[in-house]
Protein backbone atom coordinates (compact mmCIF):
# COMPACT_ATOMS: atom_id res chain seq x y z
CA UNK A 1 0.00 0.00 0.00
CA UNK A 2 1.28 3.62 -0.56
CA UNK A 3 0.43 7.01 -0.42
CA UNK A 4 0.92 10.18 -1.88
CA UNK A 5 3.09 12.42 0.23
CA UNK A 6 3.43 15.89 -1.17
CA UNK A 7 7.52 17.19 -1.49
CA UNK A 8 9.22 20.39 -0.97
CA UNK A 9 12.72 19.20 -2.41
CA UNK A 10 14.10 18.70 -5.43
CA UNK A 11 13.85 15.41 -7.30
CA UNK A 12 17.77 15.40 -7.45
CA UNK A 13 18.28 16.43 -3.35
CA UNK A 14 15.35 13.96 -2.47
CA UNK A 15 16.93 11.41 -4.68
CA UNK A 16 20.71 12.24 -2.83
CA UNK A 17 18.34 11.90 0.67
CA UNK A 18 16.69 8.09 0.05
CA UNK A 19 20.47 7.10 -1.66
CA UNK A 20 22.27 8.16 2.11
CA UNK A 21 19.51 6.67 3.59
CA UNK A 22 19.83 3.52 2.01
CA UNK A 23 23.38 2.85 3.46
CA UNK A 24 22.73 3.11 7.12
CA UNK A 25 21.20 0.93 9.40
CA UNK A 26 18.26 2.14 11.87
CA UNK A 27 17.14 4.88 9.34
CA UNK A 28 13.40 3.51 8.91
CA UNK A 29 13.95 0.56 6.90
CA UNK A 30 14.86 -3.16 8.21
CA UNK A 31 17.31 -5.31 6.34
CA UNK A 32 14.88 -7.07 3.69
CA UNK A 33 12.96 -3.80 3.11
CA UNK A 34 16.01 -1.61 2.32
CA UNK A 35 15.58 1.25 -0.31
CA UNK A 36 17.25 -0.17 -3.55
CA UNK A 37 18.34 2.84 -5.65
CA UNK A 38 18.45 1.20 -8.86
CA UNK A 39 14.43 1.08 -8.27
CA UNK A 40 13.88 4.49 -7.61
CA UNK A 41 11.87 6.03 -10.91
CA UNK A 42 10.23 9.21 -11.90
CA UNK A 43 7.44 8.23 -10.17
CA UNK A 44 8.90 7.74 -7.19
CA UNK A 45 10.95 10.81 -7.05
CA UNK A 46 9.25 13.57 -8.89
CA UNK A 47 9.55 17.67 -9.40
CA UNK A 48 8.98 19.68 -7.26
CA UNK A 49 5.67 19.89 -6.15
CA UNK A 50 4.77 16.23 -7.58
CA UNK A 51 3.96 13.16 -5.32
CA UNK A 52 6.15 10.79 -3.79
CA UNK A 53 4.86 7.41 -3.25
CA UNK A 54 6.36 6.00 -0.04
CA UNK A 55 6.04 2.46 1.62
CA UNK A 56 3.71 2.30 4.95
CA UNK A 57 4.86 -1.34 5.85
CA UNK A 58 8.54 0.36 5.95
CA UNK A 59 9.48 -0.85 9.89
CA UNK A 60 12.42 0.79 12.09
CA UNK A 61 14.80 -2.00 13.30
CA UNK A 62 15.13 -2.23 16.93
CA UNK A 63 17.57 -0.76 18.45
CA UNK A 64 20.45 -2.78 20.83
CA UNK A 65 21.14 -1.84 23.75
CA UNK A 66 24.64 0.36 24.46
CA UNK A 67 27.60 -2.25 25.22
CA UNK A 68 28.91 -0.97 29.00
CA UNK A 69 32.23 -0.34 30.02
CA UNK A 70 34.83 -3.28 30.79
CA UNK A 71 35.56 -2.96 34.63
CA UNK A 72 37.11 -5.94 34.90
CA UNK A 73 34.89 -7.20 37.60
CA UNK A 74 32.32 -9.55 38.01
CA UNK A 75 29.14 -8.15 39.25
CA UNK A 76 26.96 -11.15 38.93
CA UNK A 77 25.66 -12.64 42.27
CA UNK A 78 26.49 -16.32 42.74
CA UNK A 79 23.42 -18.44 42.89
CA UNK A 80 22.52 -19.81 45.83
CA UNK A 81 21.79 -23.42 45.76
CA UNK A 82 18.33 -24.27 46.03
CA UNK A 83 17.42 -25.45 49.78
CA UNK A 84 21.39 -24.76 50.63
CA UNK A 85 21.55 -23.99 54.67
CA UNK A 86 24.76 -21.36 55.39
CA UNK A 87 26.93 -23.12 58.23
CA UNK A 88 28.31 -20.40 60.01
CA UNK A 89 27.94 -21.81 63.56
CA UNK A 90 31.23 -21.51 65.16
CA UNK A 91 32.85 -19.64 62.31
CA UNK A 92 33.93 -15.85 62.72
CA UNK A 93 34.85 -15.35 58.89
CA UNK A 94 35.20 -17.75 55.78
CA UNK A 95 32.15 -19.23 53.51
CA UNK A 96 29.05 -20.02 54.67
CA UNK A 97 28.77 -23.27 52.02
CA UNK A 98 26.36 -21.53 50.03
CA UNK A 99 28.11 -19.31 48.34
CA UNK A 100 28.37 -16.67 50.96
CA UNK A 101 30.39 -15.39 53.69
CA UNK A 102 30.19 -16.03 57.41
CA UNK A 103 31.93 -12.46 58.40
CA UNK A 104 34.95 -10.34 57.06
CA UNK A 105 37.96 -10.27 59.73
CA UNK A 106 40.11 -6.91 60.09
CA UNK A 107 42.24 -5.53 58.31
CA UNK A 108 45.76 -7.18 58.60
CA UNK A 109 43.73 -10.60 59.97
CA UNK A 110 44.09 -13.84 57.96
CA UNK A 111 40.78 -16.24 58.47
CA UNK A 112 41.86 -19.16 59.84
CA UNK A 113 41.43 -22.76 61.43
CA UNK A 114 38.48 -23.14 58.77
CA UNK A 115 36.96 -19.70 59.46
CA UNK A 116 36.90 -20.07 63.72
CA UNK A 117 38.95 -17.33 64.30
CA UNK A 118 40.64 -14.12 62.60
CA UNK A 119 44.54 -13.94 63.19
CA UNK A 120 47.38 -11.24 63.62
CA UNK A 121 49.39 -11.74 60.08
CA UNK A 122 52.01 -13.64 61.62
CA UNK A 123 56.14 -13.72 59.78
CA UNK A 124 57.54 -16.75 60.39
CA UNK A 125 60.77 -16.48 62.41
CA UNK A 126 62.80 -19.30 61.29
CA UNK A 127 66.68 -17.85 60.83
CA UNK A 128 69.07 -20.03 62.76
CA UNK A 129 66.48 -22.31 63.77
CA UNK A 130 66.63 -26.27 62.22
CA UNK A 131 62.85 -27.49 64.17
CA UNK A 132 60.83 -26.47 66.68
CA UNK A 133 58.20 -23.65 66.62
CA UNK A 134 58.02 -21.27 64.07
CA UNK A 135 56.10 -18.61 66.23
CA UNK A 136 53.26 -18.73 64.28
CA UNK A 137 51.93 -21.82 64.92
CA UNK A 138 53.86 -24.15 63.00
CA UNK A 139 57.30 -25.08 63.02
CA UNK A 140 61.08 -24.46 61.20
CA UNK A 141 61.41 -28.38 60.30
CA UNK A 142 61.83 -31.45 61.81
CA UNK A 143 64.73 -33.73 63.09
CA UNK A 144 65.83 -37.24 61.55
CA UNK A 145 65.88 -40.80 63.05
CA UNK A 146 67.82 -40.72 66.54
CA UNK A 147 67.73 -36.89 66.81
CA UNK A 148 65.59 -34.52 68.96
CA UNK A 149 64.95 -30.73 68.56
CA UNK A 150 66.58 -28.72 71.67
CA UNK A 151 65.56 -26.08 73.21
CA UNK A 152 68.05 -24.10 71.12
CA UNK A 153 66.00 -25.41 67.97
CA UNK A 154 68.80 -27.35 66.78
CA UNK A 155 69.09 -31.28 66.44
CA UNK A 156 71.15 -33.16 68.29
CA UNK A 157 71.61 -36.78 68.81
CA UNK A 158 69.23 -38.93 71.36
CA UNK A 159 71.83 -40.32 73.17
CA UNK A 160 73.83 -36.50 73.66
CA UNK A 161 75.00 -36.88 77.34
CA UNK A 162 74.07 -33.34 78.93
CA UNK A 163 76.52 -31.88 81.12
CA UNK A 164 75.97 -28.35 82.84
CA UNK A 165 79.08 -28.19 84.40
CA UNK A 166 79.38 -24.79 86.24
CA UNK A 167 76.64 -23.49 84.31
CA UNK A 168 73.20 -22.28 86.48
CA UNK A 169 71.59 -20.91 83.31
CA UNK A 170 71.18 -21.29 79.43
CA UNK A 171 71.76 -24.16 77.63
CA UNK A 172 74.29 -27.02 77.43
CA UNK A 173 75.77 -28.86 74.07
CA UNK A 174 72.07 -30.85 74.15
CA UNK A 175 70.34 -28.32 73.77
CA UNK A 176 68.64 -29.10 77.16
CA UNK A 177 68.24 -26.31 80.29
CA UNK A 178 71.16 -25.43 82.68
CA UNK A 179 68.21 -23.02 84.76
CA UNK A 180 66.54 -20.18 84.98
CA UNK A 181 67.27 -16.69 86.14
CA UNK A 182 65.16 -14.91 88.80
CA UNK A 183 62.58 -12.58 87.32
CA UNK A 184 64.39 -9.73 85.74
CA UNK A 185 68.00 -11.22 85.80
CA UNK A 186 69.72 -12.57 82.45
CA UNK A 187 71.95 -15.33 81.44
CA UNK A 188 75.47 -14.33 80.69
CA UNK A 189 77.64 -17.38 79.63
CA UNK A 190 75.94 -19.73 81.93
CA UNK A 191 75.80 -16.99 84.87
CA UNK A 192 72.50 -15.36 85.91
CA UNK A 193 73.31 -11.28 86.33
CA UNK A 194 71.37 -8.65 87.49
CA UNK A 195 69.02 -6.81 85.08
CA UNK A 196 68.86 -2.90 85.48
CA UNK A 197 64.83 -3.45 84.85
CA UNK A 198 64.07 -5.73 87.65
CA UNK A 199 61.01 -5.11 89.43
CA UNK A 200 59.34 -3.49 86.10
CA UNK A 201 56.63 -5.74 84.39
CA UNK A 202 56.68 -5.96 80.82
CA UNK A 203 53.81 -3.26 80.35
CA UNK A 204 55.50 -1.10 82.45
CA UNK A 205 54.37 1.09 85.69
CA UNK A 206 53.14 4.28 86.45
CA UNK A 207 55.43 5.95 90.02
CA UNK A 208 52.57 8.90 90.61
CA UNK A 209 53.16 10.74 87.15
CA UNK A 210 56.76 9.40 86.26
CA UNK A 211 56.69 6.03 84.21
CA UNK A 212 58.64 3.61 84.36
CA UNK A 213 59.91 0.87 81.60
CA UNK A 214 62.23 -1.54 80.64
CA UNK A 215 63.74 -1.23 76.62
CA UNK A 216 65.60 -3.87 75.48
CA UNK A 217 66.17 -7.48 76.91
CA UNK A 218 69.39 -8.98 78.44
CA UNK A 219 72.59 -7.14 77.96
CA UNK A 220 70.82 -4.59 76.61
CA UNK A 221 68.31 -4.21 78.65
CA UNK A 222 67.63 -0.17 79.72
CA UNK A 223 65.39 1.25 82.64
CA UNK A 224 64.06 4.06 81.26
CA UNK A 225 61.71 6.67 83.42
CA UNK A 226 59.98 9.39 82.02
CA UNK A 227 57.71 12.46 83.65
CA UNK A 228 54.90 12.81 82.66
CA UNK A 229 53.63 15.83 83.69
CA UNK A 230 56.54 17.75 81.04
CA UNK A 231 53.72 17.51 78.94
CA UNK A 232 51.44 19.39 79.51
CA UNK A 233 47.88 17.32 79.76
CA UNK A 234 49.37 14.18 80.26
CA UNK A 235 49.46 11.64 82.96
CA UNK A 236 50.84 8.50 83.41
CA UNK A 237 47.91 5.68 83.65
CA UNK A 238 47.05 2.58 81.26
CA UNK A 239 47.09 2.65 77.27
CA UNK A 240 44.34 0.13 77.25
CA UNK A 241 44.65 0.36 73.40
CA UNK A 242 48.26 -0.85 73.25
CA UNK A 243 48.27 -2.96 76.42
CA UNK A 244 50.82 -0.88 78.48
CA UNK A 245 51.41 2.12 80.68
CA UNK A 246 52.04 4.98 79.02
CA UNK A 247 52.13 9.01 79.14
CA UNK A 248 47.95 9.06 78.51
CA UNK A 249 45.94 12.38 77.95
CA UNK A 250 44.78 13.30 81.43
CA UNK A 251 41.10 12.45 81.76
CA UNK A 252 38.40 15.21 82.70
CA UNK A 253 37.92 16.32 85.74
CA UNK A 254 35.41 18.34 87.70
CA UNK A 255 36.68 19.78 91.19
CA UNK A 256 34.73 18.56 94.42
CA UNK A 257 34.48 20.71 96.93
CA UNK A 258 31.40 19.91 98.58
CA UNK A 259 31.12 17.24 101.06
CA UNK A 260 28.01 15.67 103.68
CA UNK A 261 28.91 15.47 107.53
CA UNK A 262 25.69 14.41 109.89
CA UNK A 263 23.73 14.18 107.44
CA UNK A 264 24.23 17.85 105.84
CA UNK A 265 26.19 19.44 102.65
CA UNK A 266 29.61 21.11 103.65
CA UNK A 267 31.53 23.46 101.82
CA UNK A 268 35.31 22.03 102.14
CA UNK A 269 37.68 24.90 103.02
CA UNK A 270 41.05 23.36 102.00
CA UNK A 271 42.50 19.75 100.77
CA UNK A 272 42.34 17.79 97.64
CA UNK A 273 39.42 18.26 95.09
CA UNK A 274 39.97 15.20 93.25
CA UNK A 275 41.69 17.26 90.39
CA UNK A 276 45.28 17.82 91.68
CA UNK A 277 44.27 21.17 93.02
CA UNK A 278 43.09 22.04 96.72
CA UNK A 279 39.93 23.80 97.66
CA UNK A 280 41.59 26.20 99.55
CA UNK A 281 44.55 27.07 101.84
CA UNK A 282 44.28 27.57 105.30
CA UNK A 283 45.91 30.49 107.34
CA UNK A 284 49.72 29.59 108.68
CA UNK A 285 49.99 27.22 111.53
CA UNK A 286 46.54 26.09 111.04
CA UNK A 287 45.57 22.53 110.32
CA UNK A 288 43.21 20.88 107.60
CA UNK A 289 41.98 17.73 108.90
CA UNK A 290 39.04 16.45 106.72
CA UNK A 291 38.38 19.30 104.81
CA UNK A 292 38.26 21.98 107.78
CA UNK A 293 40.78 24.68 108.63
CA UNK A 294 41.27 24.15 112.21
CA UNK A 295 43.53 26.51 113.93
CA UNK A 296 45.94 26.04 116.31
CA UNK A 297 47.78 27.49 119.35
CA UNK A 298 50.19 29.98 118.62
CA UNK A 299 49.09 30.13 114.49
CA UNK A 300 48.29 33.05 113.14
CA UNK A 301 44.73 34.54 113.77
CA UNK A 302 43.90 34.64 110.50
CA UNK A 303 40.02 33.84 110.04
CA UNK A 304 39.44 33.55 113.74
CA UNK A 305 36.60 36.18 113.95
CA UNK A 306 36.56 38.34 116.63
CA UNK A 307 34.20 36.66 119.13
CA UNK A 308 36.01 33.86 119.84
CA UNK A 309 35.17 30.32 118.43
CA UNK A 310 33.77 27.16 119.97
CA UNK A 311 35.47 23.89 119.21
CA UNK A 312 33.81 21.45 121.66
CA UNK A 313 34.35 22.29 124.83
CA UNK A 314 37.61 24.08 123.69
CA UNK A 315 37.38 28.32 123.77
CA UNK A 316 39.73 29.50 120.65
CA UNK A 317 40.35 33.39 120.89
CA UNK A 318 43.28 35.82 119.32
CA UNK A 319 45.00 36.75 121.73
CA UNK A 320 47.60 40.24 120.65
CA UNK A 321 47.79 38.25 117.07
CA UNK A 322 48.25 34.80 118.26
CA UNK A 323 45.38 32.28 118.84
CA UNK A 324 44.77 31.14 122.76
CA UNK A 325 43.31 27.50 123.21
CA UNK A 326 41.29 26.97 126.60
CA UNK A 327 39.73 23.56 127.23
CA UNK A 328 36.60 25.00 129.33
CA UNK A 329 36.03 21.75 130.84
CA UNK A 330 39.33 20.42 131.61
CA UNK A 331 40.60 23.82 133.04
CA UNK A 332 37.30 25.14 134.68
CA UNK A 333 35.03 22.40 134.94
CA UNK A 334 32.32 24.68 132.16
CA UNK A 335 31.40 24.61 129.08
CA UNK A 336 32.36 26.63 125.93
CA UNK A 337 29.82 28.91 124.59
CA UNK A 338 27.91 32.26 123.32
CA UNK A 339 27.71 34.95 126.30
CA UNK A 340 25.37 37.37 125.51
CA UNK A 341 26.53 39.40 128.18
CA UNK A 342 29.55 40.39 126.49
CA UNK A 343 29.07 39.32 123.23
CA UNK A 344 31.66 36.47 122.52
CA UNK A 345 32.11 33.03 122.81
CA UNK A 346 33.73 32.50 126.04
CA UNK A 347 33.40 29.24 128.86
CA UNK A 348 30.51 29.64 130.71
CA UNK A 349 28.79 27.59 133.59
Amino acid sequence: MRRHVPCRKSASALAAILLACAGLSGCGTTESESVDAADLSVADVAEDGAAIDVPLDVTATDTAAPDLPDTGVDATLPDVPDGCIPLCEGKKCGPDGCNGICGYCKTGQLCIDDGAKCSEFCKPLCDGKKCGDNGCGGDCGACGDGLHCGLDFLCHENDCISDCGAMKCGLDTCGKSCGLCADGDWCDAGTCKPSPCKGIPDSGKCDGVVLSVCVGQGATAEKQLVDCSATPGKICGFDGLAGKYACIDKPACTPVCQATRNGQSVKLECGDNGCEGVCGVCASGWSCPDGQCIPQKGAACGPLPPQGQCMGDVWMFCNTGKIALIDCQADLGQTCGWDSKVGKFTCVP
